[in-house]
Formats: C-alpha cells, structure tokens, sequence
C-alpha cells in the first residue's frame, strides 16, 4: 500500500475553455469539479495502474466536506484529519486552441501548530496499519485498514501557519518507522524538508534549479544536479525535464529516458501521474531504470487528456512499450 499525503487539499475547479483572453468574459464548455491537490493526483495515477493508495490531507469547512464527497464519489480511499481553517479552491484554465494551462492557487486556510502536530501523528499511525478515524466517520475498507505502507510520498505546498520545520518534522517521523518516504515540493518546504533527508525527491528542473541557486540548461548540469542532491543523503534523485524527459540517480546507477511524442491538452497533474507510476513499479520490485519508464509513460499519458492524474490505461501501455 502506498499513502499519498497532501498537506493542503483543494477543490480543484477545471474550465475548457476556447481560448484564454485577459480582460474578457470566458464561457466554458466543460467543467471538472474534483478533489485537488498533488497527492490525490498521484493517488489516482496509482488507481489506474492497478493498486490500492491511501490518501491522506487536511480538510476544514465546507469546501473540506466537498473534497471528502468528491473523493468518495470517485472510489478513492481516504483518511482525513479536520482542521478549523477553509479548505482552499483553485483553479485551471485548459484552452482547446492549445495554449498552456492558467493555474490560479489558493493559499488555503491557516494551520494551528496543534492541528499539524495532530496531522503527523494521524500519518504516522496509518503508515504503521493502523489508521485512526473519527466514529462518525467511514471505516478504511480491508485493503488498507491494518496494512502497513510501502512507502509515503509527500507532495505538493503546506498550509499557511505550518513553521519552516514542518515538513521535515513530517519526514523524520516516517522514517522513523522504517517506511520509504518519498517528496514532492518546492521552495522553501523542499530545502527543509530536505535536511530529514528523504528516501527520495521527485522534483522539475526549474525547482532543483532554484534550490541549488543555478540554472540547468543542459543535461549535464541536471546530472550534476542530481549528484548535488543524492551527496545530501537522498537515495533517489529524480528531475523531470517535461518533452526531454526524466533524470534519475539511485543506488543501481544513473538514467536518464526522453518522453514520446504526443498530442498534449494539458500538463496539469503531469507530475503527479509520473511519481504515481514510479512509485506503483517500485513496489513491485522493478528496476530503477523500469520505474523510471514507467513514470515517463504515464506524465505523457495525463497530457493527452484534462485532469490532474487521469490518463486512459491503453495510454498509458502504448507509451511504455516505445520507452521498453
């Protein structure tokens, strides 16, 4: 079982649209309303590809409860810690004239250092197998109740109030039980998260770039990247590069895969679909250098249709058969 963390959940609000203008009134022509946030995408990639995540994130308010229905409503199992700030809303503009992506984020609402502190302990239990619910609240089905994690993977922002040692708070507690714990983050939360020193980092070239304070323009500066991060006592280093493919430096050996051509909608949850095949190969005792394929075939996958962590499975074994 992999857990999929999203410290700040959202009500993820996707608009087709025919064209992005600034300053004019957009008419949809489809919208997606879905629970949102990096680990839910990957969680859903995880689904797709024929396991059973737990998805875990904080929830507060309305918004909050309508992550909870949504999440239900799609078949995803979930345990949710409860917090007294709103659950944020963001949105995605998707253009069908081809156009990237408008994102607009949410901060969310503010965290206590109660209400954290409760959240990492309510983690740490479900990794162990035994995941703590509310009474009034769904049981875990059996696929996940009393089953310890695989792995963790901690993906995407923290909600305003957390402090600067939070996130790594949160990695040296998983560690602490012996279970693989793998990031996905930026900024600030991926530097202190850092000095917990993570099983493994999934990260962009523009966000190891900012993190080491250098720009990457070429493939040998990713690969001296990637080395910079694994001297930080990552074991896995993997740098996503989009049409270029991936970077990965792990114990068997250093690799790098180039993404298939495809007809791409939207890169939005592209990420996210990646760490989700990864992590689902790496639990099935793949190679390093299979795992990484598999990460490849299903971010190419996720841009050929709107929605964070969606693709079509066909997709999905199509891409990996050019990449094997």
């Amino acid at each position: 079982m992999i857990i999929c963390v999203t410290p700040n959940v959202a009500v993820d609000r996707t608009y087709i649209v025919p064209t992005v203008r600034l300053g004019t009134v957009l008419r949809s022509n489809r919208t997606i309303v879905a629970a949102g946030g990096k680990g839910i995408n990957v969680a859903r990639a995880i689904t797709i590809l024929g396991e059973q995540p737990l998805v875990m994130g904080i929830l507060g308010g309305r918004s909050g409860e309508m992550v909870a229905d949504l999440a239900e409503a799609e078949g995803l199992v979930a345990q949710w810690s409860w917090a007294a700030g709103e659950t944020r809303n963001c949105a995605i503009l998707v253009s069908e004239d081809g156009s990237p992506e408008t994102v607009i984020n949410d901060r969310g609402g503010k965290l206590t250092m109660t209400e954290w502190l409760q959240f990492i302990q309510d983690v740490v239990e479900a990794a162990r197998g035994n995941p703590t619910t509310l009474a009034d609240e769904p049981q875990p089905p059996a696929t996940v109740a009393g089953r310890r994690a695989d792995a963790v993977c901690i993906c995407g922002s923290l909600p305003p109030g957390t402090p600067p040692h939070a996130p790594a708070d949160l990695v040296e507690a998983l560690l602490a039980t012996g279970i693989p714990v793998w990031l996905d983050a930026s900024g600030p939360a991926l530097a202190h998260a850092l000095e917990a020193r993570p099983t493994g980092i999934k990260v962009n070239n523009e966000e190891a770039g900012a993190l080491l304070g250098q720009s990457l323009n070429y493939l040998d500066d990713v690969h001296d990247a990637a080395r910079q991060l694994q001297e930080r006592g990552v074991d896995y280093v993997v740098i996503t590069l989009g049409a270029r493919g991936a970077v990965c430096h792990s114990p068997e050996g250093e690799y790098h895969l180039r993404t298939p051509v495809v007809q791409a909608v939207s890169a939005a949850g592209s990420g996210d679909a990646f760490l989700g095949a990864l992590l689902v190969a790496q639990s099935r005792g793949l190679p390093t250098e299979t795992a990484l394929a598999w990460g490849i075939a299903a971010g190419a996958a996720n841009t050929m249709m709107p929605g964070g962590g969606l693709f079509a499975r066909a997709d999905f074994d199509e891409l990996l058969a050019e990449l094997q």
